[in-house]
């Protein structure tokens, strides 16, 4: 068993470790956990070769694994990728997504769909499901 991740429920008080260190990916990975609660989602984590920071719980939409960084670049693409492919195929995830600051696109890679998207457009899923 993996140990639990913590997560903020007010994102105000993940600023002051920014004065400290500019990590934006945990602040993005912490608005991502508290959107899925707000969702009625429930999720883990999966650690294998890699990380991969959410694995959600199976409904209606099949279940999903969730990377979340920041901005996906040359030095951080192929871990990122790997992690999150590895999670999806063990936990049998319908769905592959990376979560970023902006940037969108959608590929195959291993036989599998990624899709990458930017947190807002990720946040305003919801809202337009219920409207």
């Amino acid at each position: 068993m993996n140990p639990r991740k913590v997560y903020l429920m007010d994102h105000g008080f993940a600023v002051i470790p920014l004065a400290y260190s500019e990590n934006l990916g945990l602040l993005l990975e912490n608005i991502v956990a508290i959107e899925l609660l707000r969702r009625g989602r429930k999720f883990c984590y999966y650690r294998g070769k890699g990380e991969c920071d959410f694995i959600t719980d199976g409904d209606e939409s099949g279940r999903e694994a969730i990377q979340v960084c920041w901005a996906l670049d040359e030095n951080n693409q192929q871990r990122e990728l790997d992690s999150l492919l590895e999670a999806g195929a063990n936990a049998g995830a319908s769905s592959c997504i990376v979560i970023t600051a902006d940037d969108r696109s959608t590929f195959e890679r291993d036989g599998r769909i990624v899709e990458i998207l930017p947190a807002w457009q990720w946040l305003m899923e919801s809202f337009y499901e219920n409207n």
